[in-house]
């Protein structure tokens, strides 16, 4: 994936479209792998940009979701400070019950 041409010291808005439909189309393949991993498990695949744990609130109070589960990096010490983490943020705002998985339990 080459965003640069050779006369380029910056990112244009051309790189900066291309980018991001990059990473949509690796968060559906993302998305559809773990789908078809809990196929017997009811899942509506959402992809939007912006500040993740904002999006995801606004998501579960529009569609009225009643659980959210989702896992944790367990980033610690400076990186948690600077970085903070987008399912503690979670589960501080979500107007419904939060499930949190570590990374090591996440065999689906």
């Amino acid at each position: 994936m080459d965003y640069f041409t050779p006369y380029e010291s910056f990112l244009s808005a051309e790189s900066l479209v291309k980018i991001q439909r990059d990473i949509e189309k690796e968060v559906e393949k993302d998305m559809d792998a773990i789908t078809k991993k809990i196929a017997h498990i009811p899942a509506t695949k959402a992809v939007h940009t912006g500040v993740a744990f904002v999006e995801i609130v606004d998501y579960v109070r529009a569609e009225k979701i009643d659980l959210v589960v989702m896992g944790t990096h367990g980033r610690g010490g400076l990186e948690h400070i600077l970085l903070g983490s987008v399912a503690e943020k979670v589960v501080r705002r979500a107007p419904c019950p939060v499930l949190t998985i570590r990374p090591a339990a996440w065999k689906v």
